[in-house]
């Protein structure tokens, strides 16, 4: 009976109003010289499979909004941290993400004015995770581009 609960904490879903928490797992890192590298603990996120083919369709028809930022937040621009656009939580797609420090980045246009509780309810899932979420308007982005980065680092130097 032990082992059968344990390996229920594996499975995807247990039932109705369950809520996977991401679990920390060993991964090894190989240096380049092919030698033993690290070990770090990273978390494992739960991640549908099936959305796959519409995020990637989603990082082909990105806003103007999120080209903007994606420009700010790749190749470790921002305070050196690893970002990725349109990432797989759950059964939802995030706009940008860095698992490092568990931070979602929104940028909601005019279509979220109807989405304030699907909106809500995708962050209170991202916080059953230890993911926090920052939103930005699209408009804002656009026209206040600085602001919103400085915004962004602000809060992310407030976690460490």
């Amino acid at each position: 009976m032990q082992n059968e609960q344990n390996n229920d904490k594996r499975t995807p879903l247990r039932g109705k109003g369950w809520t996977p928490r991401a679990e920390k797992k060993c991964i090894r890192t190989d240096n380049a010289t092919g030698g033993r590298g690290r070990v770090v603990m990273r978390p494992v996120l739960p991640e549908n499979k099936n959305l796959k083919p519409f995020a990637l369709e989603l990082r082909k028809r990105m806003t103007l909004s999120e080209v903007l930022l994606w420009k700010r937040l790749n190749k470790k621009q921002l305070l050196g941290l690893d970002f990725c656009r349109q990432k797989q939580i759950g059964q939802y797609i995030i706009d940008f993400f860095c698992l490092k420090k568990m931070l979602a980045i929104e940028v909601d246009g005019d279509s979220h004015n109807e989405k304030v509780e699907y909106d809500a309810e995708r962050d209170r899932y991202l916080e059953s995770l230890g993911i926090k979420t920052l939103r930005f308007y699209d408009l804002d982005v656009k026209l206040h581009q600085d602001s919103v980065v400085y915004d962004i680092e602000k809060f992310i130097k407030s976690l460490a």
